[in-house]
């Protein structure tokens, strides 16, 4: 695991600018495991069913190929980096961009998360997940 993410806003030829749309989240040595739970427990209170939606989506996609049926908290450290930046996204390309960032720092590399493209129909789903959540 990094012990920073640094996920970039949407923006340049690349689809990134170099302003970090997630500045340095943790340092994995410090963090204890009850900390990485009340940190999780926070965002559910915050956002309530949206972060199981979006984590079971992930775990449905399964961009890393770690679905073994019964793992289903695999991506719950990638959630609760995708749910507080959602408020920065415009678009579901937005929604890529920063979930392939987020899956990229996460799992060590390309080799691990894939294309960006293969995040296309995870933003889209995330993405309407996110404007339902929206109040009106």
């Amino acid at each position: 695991m990094p012990n920073n993410l640094n996920v970039n806003n949407p923006g340049d030829d690349n689809g990134h600018s170099s302003k970090p749309i997630i500045a340095p989240l943790f340092n994995a040595q410090s963090r204890t495991r009850e900390t990485i739970l009340d940190e999780r427990r926070q965002l559910r209170q915050q956002f309530g069913d949206l972060f199981d939606l979006i984590a079971q989506l992930l775990f449905r996609f399964d961009p890393i190929g770690i679905n073994n049926g019964f793992n289903t908290d695999e991506y719950e450290l990638e959630t609760s980096y995708i749910l507080p930046q959602l408020n920065r996204c415009h678009s579901a390309d937005d929604v890529q961009h920063m979930v392939y960032d987020v899956v990229l720092a996460s799992f060590a590399g390309v080799e691990n998360a894939g294309q960006e493209s293969q995040y296309i129909q995870i933003a889209e789903e995330i993405w309407r997940l996110w404007q339902s959540y929206q109040p009106s």
